[in-house]
């Protein structure tokens, strides 16, 4: 643990030091403030929507096993509701309070999945295929408090938080299996073992016996700490700089665990009548050899750190801004996982009360490719953006998909 808390606050230091000449991005539209913001989004590395919002869908299943990337399919999900106040005073003095969940979810499914879609089992029609997969969710919850201040010409924003892990899951030995046999029928048997680390154990919701009481008590255990923070400075009328970061400083921890084994079936006449009629194919769901226990399962927030730029050209109603970082998911684990983060975007407002935004980026894995627009009233703003995303550059400009962001604000 003291290792952990010694990296971080070099790391943090670090991203201090580095900043030593950035100020403020935005200017608050109100002096108090409060509102709540909801991010969406779902994508995928090959199915698009042109592809499936036609009139006439027809699914060539060869040209999908031929087109689709050599690692297969693989998914992102995320929601993140949040209620936020804030109060902006003059000389860039902030103070403001945040609560929300995130949550996340990835996945992928090999290749050879589809080219068996495609192209059958010609070798041998009466001997199983296998393939496999993997699938991964996370959920947080977090309550912060920011503060804002000007220090000597530079703006300085600190944002500690706590953190609640409500789960991890993740899957192994996920597989399928797939038999079609000289007539054309299909059979298909998918199984995974699963384990989800909790706040909570997880017995009494298989078992519809929630205790209201013992669930608030365990929620109260098994917090984490991370710390945000940011300095910038404007360098000239028109340029500004700003190095800000997210840095986990104690891990959050997972008390309870429960493992069990998932079964699907599907029976059907031929692979066409499943894709025309999915109802006509005959289905099995089970979930079995549940095993609750105890758990020490550290986990926290992605950790993160960028330096960012703004130029205004022709003044506050013009912003073109870019963005360059890194991340790092499950950090201080052995499943830790390092990523580049970017963001472009140019927006422009109109006596601060109508606005467009248009950005491109790669968030938290994702390629995000956004337009959102403001209108602000000075007593209720309201933003809302749509978005095209996908798992890799490529595709995401051709929707594999979708994302949707709001957020509404009131204040004076």
């Amino acid at each position: 643990m003291k290792k952990i808390i010694i990296a971080s606050v070099i790391l943090f230091s670090i991203s201090l030091a580095s900043a030593s000449a950035f100020s403020f991005f935005s200017n608050p539209h109100r002096i108090f403030e409060l509102g709540f913001a909801v991010d969406a989004g779902i994508s995928n590395n090959y199915f698009s929507a042109e592809n499936i919002l036609v009139k006439d869908l027809v699914i060539d299943l060869r040209e999908m096993a031929d087109e689709m990337p050599e690692d297969g399919l693989s998914f992102n999900t995320k929601i993140t509701p949040s209620f936020f106040m804030n109060l902006n005073l003059k000389n860039d003095i902030h103070i403001g309070f945040s609560s929300g969940i995130e949550t996340y979810g990835t996945g992928s499914i090999s290749k050879d999945f589809f080219e068996f879609l495609g192209y059958g089992n010609d070798d041998d029609l009466n001997k199983a295929v296998e393939f496999s997969g993997n699938a991964t969710g996370d959920a947080f919850a977090f309550v912060n408090a920011s503060a804002g201040f000007n220090l000597f010409g530079f703006a300085v924003e600190v944002a500690p938080a706590l953190v609640l892990p409500i789960f991890h899951a993740e899957t192994s030995n996920m597989k399928a299996s797939f038999e079609n046999n000289s007539k054309g029928s299909i059979s298909a048997k998918a199984t995974a073992d699963l384990v989800i680390y909790s706040c909570m154990s997880l017995e009494p919701l298989f078992d519809d016996s929630v205790d209201t009481e013992k669930l608030l008590s365990n929620i109260s255990n098994g917090w984490s700490f991370d710390l945000s923070s940011s300095l910038s400075r404007r360098i000239f009328n028109t340029f500004t700089f700003k190095a800000s970061s997210r840095i986990p400083i104690i891990p959050g921890t997972l008390k309870h665990s429960t493992s069990m084994s998932v079964t699907g079936s599907y029976e059907s006449d031929s692979i066409q009548d499943l894709i025309s009629d999915p109802d006509s194919a005959k289905s099995s769901f089970d979930t079995s050899d549940k095993v609750y226990g105890t758990a020490d399962y550290k986990i926290c927030r992605p950790l993160r750190m960028n330096v960012e730029a703004m130029w205004q050209p022709f003044g506050n109603w013009f912003t073109i801004d870019g963005m360059v970082g890194f991340g790092v998911r499950y950090p201080y684990t052995d499943q830790s996982e390092g990523y580049i983060e970017y963001n472009v975007g140019v927006d422009a407002a109109l006596f601060n009360a109508l606005g467009i935004k248009l950005s491109t980026s790669y968030l938290n894995q994702v390629y995000i490719h956004q337009v959102k627009f403001m209108l602000n009233l000075r007593l209720l703003e309201i933003n809302a953006g749509v978005s095209v995303q996908g798992a890799d550059f490529g595709h995401s400009m051709k929707g594999t998909g979708l994302g949707a962001t709001v957020s509404v604000i009131m204040g004076f």
